[in-house]
């Protein structure tokens, strides 16, 4: 057996994660320190150590001389960080997005690609294979990739499959996640790229330390997802936050005020940057897609009344600005709630960082067993 399937075989004892618990931070200590910290004997602290490096999760380090005063110095033990990966994609409408991240949730390799038109379900599964390869074959660590988590542009059932997708509705159907874990012999996750986003602003952005707040996708498409109470709201179907769909709600007409902006530039996303600038056409563009924006919103807000609104997707150049201009329409339009509304500060990252901590989150339980202890 290799070390990389007696890691992934390996399923870790009691103390053994809590060992994996103390070091994650980037401690190295000796069997001792560890014992005395963890409130075990030495032997038993010993035995898992021993375990955990035959697993390839530890790693001993050479002994120091300054460990003692007299006698052999002592080893000293860290977690390999760099044991196992996970990745996460973006599949936008647009672009390729992937992230690989080590067990400490350190981004160690990234990659963005325009994402070809017109592609069959086969073809689009071997872009997004290639695109995870590449940015795998790029990244600073190289290790097995544990899990992969997928932001997908609609619905996405329990298995990880596309069952709506408006914008592109040939993808319907497609068994994103069971193609790819055939491919990388690795559990892969769907979920929508607006649910992926919050998450992803929950566990690394703007939404950290919020319980609960209204994720907004806004750029091409606008979409919507909540986390309550720290807890992300899926939905029987998985359909939750999808008020865009509602034509009254006027969220999918939303980006056509961008495209009469006058500008050069075939992509209306530019109108946000141009209105940050200052251009005069683009600013009052951006106002006529706000005021659409808000009616959505504000329907979102009197449902939910979170108490932070989050605005990410292709609108984050436009600046705090356009998100305290938002906030007082919404605050016309719903009359009972007005809660503050804050960029993304993951930008148009929100949804590959969320697929990510998806992939991560099973890593964490399921690989390592760490599943409802804290980390940081």
């Amino acid at each position: 057996m290799t070390i990389d399937e007696a890691r992934t075989a390996h399923v870790l004892t009691k103390h053994e994660a809590s060992i994996v618990l103390l070091l994650r931070p980037g401690l190295e200590l000796t069997i001792t320190e560890i014992s005395e910290a963890l409130g075990v004997s030495r032997p038993t602290a010993a035995n898992a150590l021993s375990d955990l490096t035959d697993a390839g999760w530890v790693a001993s380090l050479d002994a120091q001389s300054n460990d003692v005063a007299l006698g052999r110095p002592a080893r000293r033990y860290r977690f390999r960080r760099e044991a196992g990966l996970v990745a996460g994609v973006d599949v936008g409408l647009h672009s390729l997005r992937v992230v690989l991240v080590d067990l400490n949730e350190k981004v160690v390799g990234s990659l963005k690609l325009p994402h070809p038109p017109g592609l069959g379900a086969a073809e689009q599964i071997d872009v997004i294979v290639d695109v995870i390869r590449r940015a795998s074959s790029a990244a600073t660590v190289s290790a097995p990739i544990l899990a992969i988590g997928l932001g997908l542009p609609g619905v996405v059932d329990s298995m990880g499959r596309l069952t709506i997708c408006s914008p592109r509705s040939e993808w319907e159907g497609i068994p994103f996640a069971h193609r790819l874990a055939q491919r990388f012999d690795c559990p892969v996750f769907g979920e929508n790229d607006a649910m992926a986003a919050a998450k992803g602003e929950n566990r690394f952005g703007t939404g950290r330390g919020a319980s609960s707040f209204v994720y907004v996708l806004a750029g091409h498409r606008t979409s919507s997802a909540t986390v309550l109470e720290g807890r992300l709201l899926r939905g029987f179907t998985g359909a939750a936050g999808m008020v865009g769909e509602l034509p009254y709600l006027r969220w999918a007409s939303a980006p056509s005020a961008l495209s009469d902006s006058g500008g050069s530039s075939p992509d209306p996303l530019e109108t946000f940057s141009r209105a940050a600038a200052g251009d005069r056409r683009a600013v009052i563009a951006v106002e006529r897609y706000l005021d659409d924006l808000s009616v959505g919103l504000a329907a979102m807000c009197l449902a939910i009344d979170p108490e932070l609104v989050i605005l990410g997707g292709g609108i984050t150049p436009a600046g705090q600005e356009v998100a305290d201009s938002l906030r007082e329409k919404v605050r016309k339009q719903a009359h009972l709630v007005g809660p503050r509304i804050e960029m993304s500060t993951l930008g148009e990252n929100a949804t590959v960082m969320g697929a990510a901590c998806i992939a991560f989150e099973h890593a964490e339980s399921q690989v390592l067993g760490l599943s409802g202890r804290t980390h940081d």
